[in-house]
């Protein structure tokens, strides 16, 4: 075992204790820049501000380029993030004070890639070329991995350290998630000396909502309805209201099929009432994904957990990642679990353990990679 738990535990504790929300990531970004820097990487920001990095392959090895992906930003309240530390038999819980997340999604990944390629220079380690491609605003849209400048990279494949499952779990199926924005029009008048002449848009899209189908609606499809704003004050019958939902499945055929359910609730709830309407806007956030057991990131992060003795398991996720965008960009990549629990809530939470057995997996799989080569 190469890494080392002192470390591990210094940067992610420094890690998570800088501020680093989505759009508010660059104090953060500067910090991982001096980091990489001082391991010799060579470094350079696309045009949307992700850092691209990438450590030569060392002389005399022979095998593919790969890459390593985490983001940056956390999601709120991330400010003034104070890790609490519990000792527990042989290993240490690293939790909150319960008023912020602690950020371990994704700083859990970002620490692992750096201690991995710490270990990998300093113990001389053989290993063939690695890029990193560390993310802005994952958490508020996928956005960074959408704009990743990808003719940057030489790597066509890759792993992407993103999941609060456990180390040796990766994630080879994950849904489409289609958003949705209904804007209902009413008619507005004051509530207190002419209601009969209003018609109130949120009262046609509570009706419409009714219809909505919402939850999980099969074994690989959920729904849900997400806000509603409108209206002004009491006294005005309000005359817009807008409605956001959202549609997920790995079933691509699903999405359309329930996306068609809303609008039908939609105009459902709006066609025998004159003087009203509704329109709606589809987005698709990012489309689904589905790794056959026979691709290389398969292969390799199979063959670097029996490296480790630990168990590989792949898995379906009703959640999407970088790991959704950068399949449909033309890189092969896989999400990996990275062992922490609770995301996005103040009970987060990851064992030292965890972090030093995530960052002993990234290591294996640079090592599987010039081991075992796919035919």
């Amino acid at each position: 075992m190469y890494a080392d738990k002192k470390r591990i535990l210094a940067t992610f504790i420094e890690l998570v204790q800088t501020y680093s929300p989505s759009k508010g990531e660059e104090e953060l970004a500067r910090l991982l820049l001096d980091k990489l820097s001082l391991l010799g990487l060579s470094i350079e920001r696309d045009e949307f501000g992700n850092i691209i990095a990438k450590l030569g392959g060392k002389k005399g090895i022979n095998a593919h380029c790969i890459f390593f992906s985490s983001h940056l930003d956390v999601v709120e309240p991330c400010k003034d993030i104070n890790p609490v530390l519990e000792e527990a038999e042989d290993n240490i819980i690293i939790k909150t004070d319960g008023k912020t997340v602690l950020g371990a999604d994704d700083k859990a990944g970002l620490t692992m890639i750096i201690e991995a390629l710490t270990c990998i220079i300093e113990n001389d380690l053989d290993h063939g070329p690695v890029e990193l491609v560390l993310t802005l605003q994952e958490e508020n849209g996928l956005f960074g991995s959408k704009a990743t400048n990808i003719d940057k990279l030489e790597s066509s494949f890759g792993f992407v350290l993103d999941h609060s499952a456990p180390i040796g779990t990766v994630i080879s199926r994950a849904p489409q998630h289609d958003n949705l924005t209904f804007m209902f029009k009413g008619k507005s008048a004051h509530a207190g000396l002419q209601p009969e002449e209003g018609i109130s848009a949120i009262l046609l899209a509570s009706e419409a909502i009714k219809l909505m189908p919402c939850g999980r609606l099969d074994d690989e499809t959920t729904a849900n309805v997400g806000t509603i704003k409108g209206g002004f004050a009491t006294n005005i019958i309000p005359d817009q209201c807008i409605v956001t939902c959202e549609v997920r499945s790995h079933d691509v055929k699903k999405v359309n099929h329930y996306v068609e359910k809303f609008i039908d609730a939609a105009n459902e709830a709006t066609k025998n009432t004159p003087d009203t309407s509704v329109k709606f806007l589809r987005d698709t956030e990012y489309r689904n994904i589905e790794i056959k057991p026979d691709d290389r990131v398969i292969i390799y992060s199979k063959k670097a957990a029996e490296k480790l003795g630990i168990a590989f398991k792949a898995k379906a996720t009703c959640g999407g990642s970088d790991a959704n965008i950068f399949n449909h960009r033309g890189l092969e990549a896989i999400c990996l679990g990275c062992g922490y629990k609770n995301p996005h809530s103040t009970s987060e939470s990851i064992t030292l353990n965890d972090l030093t057995l995530g960052t002993e997996y990234v290591i294996s799989i640079i090592q599987s990679v010039i081991e075992k080569e796919p035919a």
